[in-house]
């Protein structure tokens, strides 16, 4: 079956405090085998990881509902439903 972003399959229920986020590979769920998709859902106050960021490949954030919170090196800020952010 193919990854639906209206019904996914969300995993990573075992996460520590603070990083209570669950996501769906959807890339590798479509078939992707160099490009990588996820969904992630993250309760209020939770985060998807800690502070990271890439050398070597870039981002794509799309909030679809919500207004999470985004760090950078410029600093924070809180992003918009329906925000494209890379």
């Amino acid at each position: 079956m193919t990854p639906n972003i209206e019904r996914p399959e969300l995993g990573g229920d075992g996460r520590p405090a603070g990083f209570r986020a669950r996501r769906a590979r959807l890339g590798p769920a479509a078939g992707a085998r160099r490009l990588g998709a996820s969904l992630w859902e993250l309760p209020p106050g939770e985060a998807a990881y800690p502070y990271h960021f890439h050398h070597a490949e870039e981002e794509l954030i799309v909030v679809l509902a919500g207004r999470p919170l985004l760090r950078t090196p410029a600093g924070r800020r809180r992003l918009e439903q329906g925000e494209v952010v890379a």
